[in-house]
């Protein structure tokens, strides 16, 4: 996805399946709902890279679980709850 923006949804912005390769985000806007438990972006697989991707009124910004993720720029600010983890990566992850 190049630009654009992804807003006002409850659970997750940007969901990435398992069986995905590749998925890349490039000045792209992600806002919650500011409520609940949502994910800026869910990654389950594959090679993910967010290139100035700016996340907001989320539980928690990025979650990766197993692949390659890559971060260039951007930020994951405004989180809906206290105590949160902007960014969570499970062993999995290369």
């Amino acid at each position: 996805m190049n630009q654009g923006s992804v807003t006002d949804f409850a659970s997750y912005g940007v969901m990435v399946g398992d069986g995905v390769k590749s998925a890349s985000l490039m000045g792209v806007e992600i806002t919650g709902k500011d409520s609940g438990d949502s994910y800026g972006v869910y990654a389950m697989g594959g090679d993910v890279t967010l290139n100035m991707v700016m996340i907001s009124q989320v539980e928690m910004g990025v979650y990766a679980r197993k692949g390659v993720l890559k971060m260039e720029g951007g930020s994951v600010t405004e989180f809906t709850k206290t105590g949160v983890i902007p960014v969570m990566c499970h062993t999995d992850l290369n």
